[in-house]
């Protein structure tokens, strides 16, 4: 197929020429998959070969989409944004954040901006945890002046 062929031409390309260090892409149409590609590397050292199974995180890249589930799942459950977090997770309400809505949250204006204790971003139960531990840097508001990233983990 030439455009299967010419996908893979500039897939290359990223590693080649463009820096990229590993990626991966499927993309299916009506049910079929027109096309998945791999390649690079998952490592810097160039040791270990990127494949179709590489799991990585993405960041910013879900945002809107992860927006948009929540906010079903509010409109399903009659649930407003205006809602304090800790109505639907009561450990949320820890260090302070027991008036941060649900709004405030997707449009970062929560005041919170990174874990204070690390966990394995990988380990659901341990980011939910330090989630509800976290303590907010400014009070939340309408406008917050602190651009965070944070993360909505529903439980169960």
């Amino acid at each position: 197929m030439m455009v299967h062929s010419r996908l893979s031409e500039l897939f290359a390309e990223n590693f080649t020429t463009l820096g990229e260090l590993g990626a991966s892409v499927c993309a299916w149409h009506d049910g079929q998959e027109i096309v998945s590609l791999a390649g690079g590397y998952k490592d810097r050292q160039h040791e270990q070969a990127w494949d179709e199974n590489t799991m990585v995180l993405f960041w910013s890249a879900t945002k809107g989409l992860a927006a948009a589930c929540l906010l079903h799942a509010c409109q399903e459950h009659h649930i407003a944004p205006a809602t304090p977090v800790a109505e639907v997770w009561p450990e949320f309400a820890q260090a302070g954040k027991e008036r941060v809505t649900i709004a405030q949250m997707l449009s970062h204006q929560a005041g919170l901006a990174a874990l204070a204790t690390p966990a394995p971003v990988m380990d659901h139960e341990a980011v939910v945890a330090a989630l509800g531990r976290l303590r907010a840097r400014v009070a939340a508001r309408r406008r917050a002046r602190l651009s965070s990233a944070h993360v909505w983990l529903p439980r169960g």
